[in-house]
């Protein structure tokens, strides 16, 4: 069932940009629910691995609330499908707090955007939201990874469904303002986005170039389309 909070349902909201068929882009699901799985990850130095799922309009404020557990001393990372491969950026020479107002002013576009990633990592704790937009987690220290999860209603499940392991697609969020037809097939727009739009002069949909610059990221992988 969707989860619950203040004892009334609330429908899981998918984001605009990895959208399984016969389902509208920023629609709702009746299928996916939120809730994350733990585990403890073989060959890697942290103890501890959550994947989350959670509703569209909670991604962005989790990442934050997550952020605050990552280390000071942090390596930002991008994750940008870029024609027949999926790039990785980082930078390292940037605050916690720098990389974080470099992110906020795109935060509907990372969220929606079905060909990005992006994440923090640091020595005890790295956060990442991947192109199919769960939340992966890696800590030191599961309590205090569950206290904000919990701050946020998302609860640990059994056999939790992930878009990923059915049919769906990746959209760039851009499309949704240039193409008539993709349009029709999610809900509207946010007036705040359809004003960036308006006011970007063509370049909404570069916001990756933006984030690279001011971070001055470095191209450290490429791999494979998902």
């Amino acid at each position: 069932m969707p989860f619950l909070r203040g004892g009334a349902t609330k429908p899981f909201r998918l984001t605009y940009g990895t959208v399984p068929p016969d389902h509208r882009g920023g629609g709702t699901s009746e299928t996916l629910m939120e809730g994350y799985a733990s585990s403890s990850p073989p060959d890697t130095p942290y103890r501890y691995f959550l994947r989350v799922t959670s509703s569209a309009e909670k991604t962005y404020p989790l990442f934050v609330a997550l952020s605050d557990l990552v280390d000071s001393d942090c390596t930002a990372m991008l994750e940008v499908h870029e024609s027949e491969a999926v790039v990785t950026y980082e930078a390292t020479g940037f605050s916690k707090e720098r990389i974080l107002r470099a992110l906020e002013p795109f935060a509907f576009r990372l969220v929606n955007d079905g060909q990005t990633g992006f994440g923090l990592a640091s020595r005890n704790f790295e956060v990442f939201v991947g192109d199919h937009k769960d939340v992966r987690v890696f800590s030191q220290d599961l309590a205090r990874t569950r206290s904000v999860l919990k701050s946020f209603d998302i609860g640990e499940r059994r056999n939790l469904l992930f878009l990923e392991t059915g049919p769906h697609y990746h959209i760039p969020i851009v499309v949704y303002f240039e193409d008539e037809r993709i349009a029709e097939l999610g809900e509207p727009l946010p007036a705040e986005e359809r004003e960036k739009y308006r006011q970007a002069a063509g370049t909404y949909g570069a916001f990756h170039q933006s984030i690279i610059g001011q971070l001055e990221m470095k191209v450290q992988g490429r791999t494979g389309p998902t």
